[in-house]
């Protein structure tokens, strides 16, 4: 089977440009996937995982305003007006048909207020180690992480972005991954934490109980496996898979297996599964 293609466009939105990558195979039988990413990446952190996920779907991985390529809002960004722009994006590209959303960390939330924001557009949702928790907990780590970085003339104020993506990861994988990670990051300059104080702002357990779509919760061995675990329990329509067997950097050495967990889920039910 031939590669699915890989390419790189703008999108227009009420939030700006947004930027997205998609992975398009040479047959499209099933309904388009979007991937949404974790603070402070962009879509690129699905480089890895996308290309497997493209199996007679569209894979499109767009980044949030402020990250990646895309337009900076004017002001702090909310979990909804991430949501907002991600369906805008839907509209312009003309997509047919519903679409299935992955989310990954913070895309858990994005991906559950697009479904609520827009139900009948969105179609089942994969969320992988999803960010639950009381509100109390919220409004601790809000603080410990909201933060701007104070990047400053000191080439060492950059050092805890460089030990996140470099040294703690160079055991696993190539040192081209984790610098093309770390740019990400750092091109988000110093409002790289206005997406995490939008995370730690959303009511997500109020807003997830909400939710009626089919989803499929994969928690895996890392912080939020508990908070997954309670995710599941809290969405009215999910099935949970406990997956402590996979652990960081869980979108490239667990890229196979959530791939195959994926697809078995989102074409469960319509003659598709390979299983």
């Amino acid at each position: 089977m031939p590669e699915p293609r890989a390419e790189k466009r703008y999108v227009h939105t009420r939030q700006g440009q947004l930027h997205c990558r998609s992975w398009t195979p040479s047959t499209q039988a099933r309904p388009p996937l979007l991937c949404l990413h974790a603070m402070p990446y962009s879509g690129l952190h699905f480089a890895t995982l996308a290309p497997l996920l493209a199996d007679r779907r569209q894979v499109i991985c767009p980044d949030y305003p402020g990250y990646g390529g895309s337009d900076a809002l004017p002001g702090a960004p909310t979990i909804p007006i991430y949501a907002g722009a991600v369906l805008d994006m839907i509209a312009a590209l003309e997509l047919s048909g519903q679409v299935n959303v992955l989310g990954f960390h913070t895309g858990c939330l994005v991906a559950a207020e697009m479904a609520l924001q827009s139900p009948t557009m969105i179609g089942r949702l994969v969320l992988i180690d999803v960010p639950l928790f009381e509100p109390e907990i919220r409004a601790q780590r809000r603080s410990a992480v909201a933060t701007p970085p104070g990047y400053d003339a000191d080439p060492g104020s950059m050092a805890a972005a460089w030990e996140m993506n470099v040294s703690s990861k160079l055991d696993k994988l190539p040192i081209d991954r984790c610098m093309e990670l770390l740019a990400e990051q750092l091109r988000t300059g110093t409002r790289a934490h206005e997406g995490f104080g939008a995370a730690f702002e959303y009511p997500a357990d109020e807003r997830l109980a909400s939710l009626r779509h089919d989803t499929l919760v994969i928690a895996t061995h890392s912080s939020l496996n508990g908070p997954s675990h309670a995710a599941a329990d809290c969405l009215p329509n999910a099935r949970l898979e406990n997956r402590t067997d996979l652990g960081p950097p869980v979108l490239d050495d667990g890229a196979p297996e959530l791939a195959h967990l994926a697809c078995r889920f989102l074409d469960r039910d319509a003659g598709q599964t390979d299983d």
